[in-house]
């Protein structure tokens, strides 16, 4: 008898076993948000599509090779279907006119027209900036590398098109990057030297190259709170003074192409604040912007400040509705294209996952639209014992 009971009861054990690892390992509940291979591969994949956030676990959960990535694909109608990868935290997103550029850590992607899949040899685990020159026809990727045999830093440089990629190495460490049309130009540092930088230009072409376009001093140390932007006359940049936990200044440094003399304004000043890890911007690679002589700039409070280039005013524009301003938003994300910004973001509040967009010369609050989706991945993700975080957002139409 009590054998037939303990048969019994290990029968019910591994039939709830296994149902639990059914449920977990087999019928994957993100699975009906995932694109399918054949859709991937068709020439108009991108046709519906009119946005994509890229998302993937941190570096130290990819130690036994089990990062993910996912890049969601938004169509018209605000549904969100995903592409699985493996991890590149800080991994991003970048498109032509008619494909997008998609990666991993030993992957490249390029989606419409023709699809192209690229298996490189060697893996990235940290990614800086994705961008691409129209004038050249070259996609490209930089990476933090990391420290190389001999004792120095290597920030490795994917680039490429559908013909194939090639790899560059600049022997610096970047806090900060940019792309100018076919101009990419990257901010090195030293550690040890920590208020010294360089900014450097690199060449994409039949020869890579790099090469130094001014020497950086600030009179203090700072973190990277943007990209780096430029117009005809100047480099522009924005760095984080922070005095305390409490206390910050966010420093607009301008640089003359010419002369390279350099101009620090105060942009925005944080005094008393419950904790400026809060300020921190979305996303240093998206958080400023040139447009109409004024660069726009959005910090982690969801607040909107401009720098008039030419009279050198500065003011807050306007503020995103209903930001939180309590926490490092892990999931939101801006984009700026021509007259707008566009924010992605999850809204506790809601509980719902929205693209808001916003009018940079009026701040006025033009639409919403709610995407449906990516909670399914979420949970999928988090029953595996991982979390994911936004690293890049880019609108394919308005």
């Amino acid at each position: 008898m009590k054998l037939k009971i303990i048969l019994s009861t290990l029968i019910v054990a591994l039939i709830l076993s296994g149902g639990y690892g059914f449920y977990v390992y087999a019928w994957d509940p993100s699975e009906k948000v995932s694109v399918k291979e054949d859709e991937m591969t068709n020439v108009d994949f991108l046709k519906d599509k009119r946005a994509v956030i890229y998302f993937s676990t941190t570096a130290d959960q990819d130690s036994n090779d089990d990062g993910m990535s996912y890049a969601m694909f938004v169509d018209e109608k605000g549904q969100a279907n995903s592409i699985k990868m493996e991890g590149l935290e800080l991994g991003n997103i970048t498109k032509s006119a008619n494909q997008v550029f998609i990666e991993d850590k030993n992957r490249i992607q390029l989606l419409g027209g023709k699809y192209k899949d690229f298996h490189l040899k060697k893996s990235q685990y940290t990614g800086e900036r994705s961008g691409y020159l129209p004038g050249k026809d070259l996609f490209f990727s930089i990476y933090n590398t990391g420290f190389n045999k001999t004792g120095g830093y290597d920030s490795d440089i994917r680039y490429g098109n559908e013909n194939g990629f090639k790899t560059g190495s600049i022997p610096n460490y970047l806090v900060s990057s940019g792309v100018v049309r076919d101009n990419v130009y990257v901010l090195a540092n030293d550690q040890t030297k920590p208020k010294e930088f360089v900014l450097k230009e690199v060449i994409l072409d039949n020869k890579f190259d790099v090469k130094d376009l001014a020497k950086i001093e600030t009179p203090s140390e700072v973190a990277a709170e943007s990209e780096v932007l430029a117009d005809q006359n100047y480099f522009y940049f924005i760095m984080g003074a922070t005095a305390d936990d409490h206390n910050k200044e966010d420093l607009l440094i301008r640089v003359n192409k010419q002369t390279k003399k350099q101009d620090i304004f105060p942009l925005v000043h944080y005094a008393g604040v419950n904790d400026i890890i809060e300020t921190i911007v979305f996303n240093v690679r998206q958080s400023a912007y040139l447009f109409k002589d004024e660069l726009y700039f959005v910090d982690g409070l969801g607040d909107v400040y401009t720098f008039n280039i030419k009279t050198e005013q500065i003011q807050k524009k306007f503020s995103f509705v209903d930001a939180d301003k309590t926490k490092v938003g892990y999931n939101e994300q801006v984009y700026f294209q021509d007259e707008h910004v566009y924010y992605f973001r999850f809204n506790p509040k809601s509980e719902k996952y929205t693209i808001d967009v916003y009018n940079l010369l009026t701040g006025k609050h033009e639409s919403q639209q709610e995407i449906t989706g990516i909670k399914e991945v979420m949970n999928q993700v988090q029953k595996r014992g991982k979390s994911i975080y936004s690293y890049g957002f880019m609108m394919l139409s308005k």
